[in-house]
């Protein structure tokens, strides 16, 4: 029975920017282990990361996981139990409520580095950190982060829209083995497996109009849509919302979408009472993301109420908010996708 080194250890993000992360990381280490996680799973993967460390481990990379005040301070006593490891964490969430204080002094730590820039996925920060030569590479990585940043009126913003609808078709495992298999190019079998895919959405899309399971309020232009799938192809094939609020049909969880219309300060505003509301439900498990795109997460229940009164909740914050700062008309751009 072989001695396990595991000399090089990732937690990271379960979505295209986890990915983008493990990518750039990829292209100078070979990782012994990698965990992809959504936010509600970080404290569970810190406990298997504690015992996944040796002797020989010399770094646990963090990628692109908005801590909540407990993980960080369980990220402390982490790095204070295995003072011989380096710990580098590399996000791009804000912390500036309650964690803040916390998080300042995580980065006071001797064996952890923090490498945290909003406004830059956190796919591009771990390649600034860990540095490329690889024209491919570089390329992959801006349009994944110009899809995460959700930089619409960007170059790169249609080719990163592709690549995450591929990275939801192949899944974290074959997204990343088919990009590592090409060195780095997007792969020539993307393309005729995203052509499949605009066709099936845009049968899908016309069954959940059918069954009046989208509802649009044109007064406040905000989109609520029900389904399972396809979830970010909302904001391309209804561009005209400024908010779309999209729940899940077989699960108790919601994804927000806000226009990047709205300024930041406003999306902040809305995420935050958004959340604030959510949080007060006795069923209320995790919620967060970016100001502009968000989810969150309740107990499943075999009741539809409580989800009808979550997303009328979340509809009446964003109506008031957008009223407020008078944006509730037309999006005049028309962001177009094929």
């Amino acid at each position: 029975m072989s001695y396990k080194l595991n000399e090089y250890i990732l937690l990271s993000h379960n979505d295209m920017d986890g990915a983008g992360c493990y990518l750039a990381l990829k292209s100078k280490i070979d990782f012994d282990i990698v965990y992809h996680v959504p936010y509600n799973d970080i404290s569970e993967h810190l406990h298997f990361i504690d015992t996944d460390i040796t002797i020989h481990t010399k770094v646990v990379f963090i990628t692109d996981l908005s801590f909540s005040y407990d993980d960080l301070i369980h990220l402390v006593r982490l790095s204070l139990n295995h003072p011989h490891v380096k710990f580098v964490y590399i996000d791009h969430h804000e912390y500036n409520d309650e964690r803040g204080p916390i998080f300042e002094k995580i980065k006071k730590v001797e064996n952890i580095k923090v490498v945290h820039e909003i406004g830059t996925s956190a796919s591009k920060l771990s390649l600034r950190v860990i540095g490329t030569k690889n024209d491919d590479l570089t390329k992959l990585i801006d349009y994944i982060d110009a899809f995460d940043i959700w930089k619409q009126d960007h170059e790169d913003f249609k080719k990163g829209w592709f690549l995450n609808t591929m990275f939801w078709e192949f899944k974290m495992s074959g997204f990343k083995f088919n990009i590592v298999n090409e060195n780095y190019k997007i792969p020539k079998s993307f393309k005729d497996s995203y052509l499949k895919i605009v066709s099936e959405k845009n049968s899908y899309f016309k069954e959940l109009e059918d069954k009046n399971l989208i509802m649009k309020d044109d007064d406040d232009f905000i989109f609520i849509g029900f389904s399972d799938s396809y979830k970010s192809w909302f904001q391309v094939d209804y561009p005209e919302y400024r908010v779309h609020i999209l729940p899940y049909i077989s699960k108790n969880n919601v994804s927000v979408r806000i226009d990047a219309s709205v300024p930041e300060n406003v999306a902040h505003e809305m995420k935050e009472k958004m959340l604030n509301f959510v949080s007060d439900l006795p069923q209320f498990i995790s919620g967060g993301g970016h100001s502009h795109a968000f989810g969150i997460t309740i107990e499943k229940t075999d009741s539809e109420d409580l989800k009808i009164i979550v997303v009328q909740g979340l509809a009446k914050i964003a109506s008031v908010i957008l009223k407020e700062h008078n944006l509730n008309s037309k999006v005049q751009k028309i962001l177009k996708i094929d």
